[in-house]
């Protein structure tokens, strides 16, 4: 019975560290994708500064910045619904988590009532064997 729940115990670890690389995995991503706007942030300020110095007649950014800002908003989007599969793995994980302490909790308790109970027997056959001498004595 003990093995059963030692078993279900590595069964829920094993399930607990699956759910926490994917959580992993999805951190990484959003870190990704914030990298990846601060990047394109970072280059719509670098060519602003290179066109700021160029008089009228010059090179005109208002296509770039369009896409600049398109893609931040897509980045921004990218990231909010990540977050969204972030908090569910979060939960997910919290779950699992719980799940093995539960067991744990439970294996615990299950070794201490055993080792309760060869306490118990222990004593019971002490008690046997003294009474078994003393009753030996007596008749002797």
């Amino acid at each position: 019975m003990a093995d059963d729940l030692a078993t279900l115990i590595r069964l829920a670890k094993l399930q607990l560290d699956e759910k926490r690389k994917q959580l992993a995995l999805l951190i990484a991503k959003e870190d990704e994708l914030k990298a990846m706007r601060a990047g394109v942030l970072q280059r719509l300020a670098e060519e602003q500064e290179k066109v700021t110095p160029i008089t009228e007649g010059g090179r005109s950014l208002g296509a770039f910045v369009k896409a600049s800002f398109n893609k931040r908003d897509e980045i921004d989007a990218a990231i909010t619904a990540l977050g969204k599969l972030i908090a569910d793995s979060q939960a997910e994980v919290q779950a699992a988590f719980e799940d093995v302490k539960r067991y744990e909790i439970a294996k615990e308790q299950r070794d201490l009532r055993a080792a309760r109970e060869q306490a118990r027997r222990d004593t019971k056959a002490m008690d046997e064997v003294g009474s078994d001498r003393a009753r030996r004595q007596k008749e002797t």
